[in-house]
């Protein structure tokens, strides 16, 4: 196992402390790899959502546009955490994935 340098683990325990506040505000979320085609059909399919949704990256930071573009430049998708103050939009992402994939679960 790697010892981690006090840098590394101060920011491991601030990615946890931000994950775990977003997961008490939001109670349901989903990762997804999407992109621009992706982002638009999604961000549509959840204008009748019942609660908040917010965007984040992977370790729950923001997803800023500029974060947003260099990525996909980069890899060609983008890796977001969906969070969903209601559960009930849980199936609002989940139809759009099927709508578009067909394998979203």
């Amino acid at each position: 196992m790697m010892m981690r340098s006090e840098a590394e683990k101060t920011l491991v325990a601030a990615i946890e402390r931000r994950l775990e506040e977003l997961s008490s505000r939001y109670p349901s979320s989903i990762m997804l790899a999407v992109d621009d085609e992706g982002r638009s059909y999604l961000e549509s399919a959840l204008i009748g959502r019942h609660g908040d949704v917010l965007f984040t990256d992977n370790g729950g930071g923001d997803l800023t546009e500029i974060h947003w573009q260099t990525v996909l430049h980069h890899i060609g998708y983008v890796a977001v955490i969906v969070w969903l103050s209601d559960p009930r939009d849980l199936a609002l992402v989940r139809k759009a994935c099927r709508d578009v994939e067909g394998n979203c679960q």
